[in-house]
Formats: structure tokens, sequence, C-alpha cells
């Protein structure tokens, strides 16, 4: 077995180097999450996503009466 000595200045890069590593993959890990909760897991399924999914909305108040003005009438 053959042990080297590494040079305060190689493990410093080494050092420097893993900490890159381990930060790209947090940011991956990050950006996939962020991802996934977005678009939900569209990626992964086998048809393609041509179109959001439409919200329910609350029906408009049409010809209806506003609330305090119902309550000023006589």
């Amino acid at each position: 077995m053959n042990d080297e000595v590494l040079t305060a200045d190689e493990r410093r890069c080494l050092r420097m180097w893993f900490r890159q590593a381990i930060a790209q993959a947090e940011q991956q890990d990050v950006a996939a999450t962020l991802y996934n909760e977005h678009y939900g897991n569209e990626a992964e399924s086998d048809t393609p996503a041509t179109h959001r999914h439409t919200v329910a909305r609350r029906r408009s108040r049409k010809g209806r009466m506003i609330p305090h003005l119902r309550e000023m009438v006589f």
C-alpha cells in the first residue's frame, strides 16, 4: 500500500472540490423538488402534458343584490 502525504494545497483543493460537488448536488435536488411541486409528477408520467388543468372558479354574482345594499332596503 502506498501512503502518500497530501500537501496543504492539495487538501485545500480537494476540500473545495467536494464542497462544490455537494453544493451542486443540493442545487439539483432543490430544483427537482420545486419542479415536482409546481408541475406535479407530469414529467414522470407516460402521457405528455399539453395543457394545464383548469381550476374550478366561483360563480360570479351576476343579477344578485350586493349584500350591503340588501341590508339598506326597508
